[in-house]
C-alpha cells in the first residue's frame, strides 16, 4: 500500500507536467482537480489500483448530480491523467478505449414571436439608437447568433 503523501505526490507530478508543456493555469486546475476528485471519491490509495469501475463510478456519480457535458469534461480530464500514469508511473491506463459521456444536444430558447414583435416595436423610431438597435436584433434574429458569442455584448 502507497502512502496518501505518495498519491498526491503524483498529482503534484501530473501538475508539473502539465505547467511544462506549457498548458494554461485554468487547464492545469481543471485536469489536477479532476484526478483529486477521483481519488476522494472512489477512496484511491494507489493509483496501481485504478481500475475501470473507479472511473465509471466516479463519471456515474457526476451524472447524478451535474450537467452531461461536465461529466464528460471530467472523463476528458481524466483520460489525460491516465496518460501522464502510464507515460511517467508506468501504470497500465485503465482508460483505453472507454468512451465518454454522450452529450445530448440541448435547444436553445428562441425569443416568442410576441415578444420578438415587442422588442422590435421598441426600437421602431427614427433616431440613431433605435436604427442601431433594430439593425443588431435582426442581424441576431436572421443568423442564430446568441447575445453571448458577440464581441461587444456578450461581455
Amino acid at each position: 500500500m502507497v502512502k496518501r503523501s505518495t498519491v498526491d505526490a503524483i498529482i503534484r507530478d501530473f501538475s508539473l507536467a502539465l505547467r511544462a508543456e506549457g498548458k494554461s493555469a485554468k487547464t492545469v486546475k481543471l485536469y489536477t482537480k479532476a484526478a483529486e476528485w477521483l481519488q476522494v471519491s472512489q477512496g484511491i490509495e494507489d493509483w496501481e489500483d485504478l481500475k475501470r469501475k473507479h472511473i465509471r463510478a466516479h463519471i456515474a456519480s457526476i451524472l447524478e448530480t451535474r450537467s452531461e457535458s461536465y461529466a464528460n469534461q471530467n472523463f476528458r480530464s481524466l483520460q489525460q491523467f491516465a496518460k501522464f500514469l502510464e507515460a511517467e508511473e508506468d501504470i497500465k491506463n485503465p482508460m483505453a478505449g472507454m468512451k465518454p459521456p454522450t452529450v445530448h444536444d440541448k435547444l436553445v430558447p428562441v425569443v416568442p414571436e410576441a415578444d420578438w414583435v415587442k422588442l422590435i416595436d421598441a426600437c421602431s423610431g427614427k433616431r440613431f439608437y433605435d436604427i442601431r438597435d433594430r439593425a443588431i436584433l435582426m442581424l441576431f434574429h436572421s443568423s442564430g447568433a446568441r447575445r453571448s458569442e458577440s464581441p461587444t455584448f456578450g461581455s
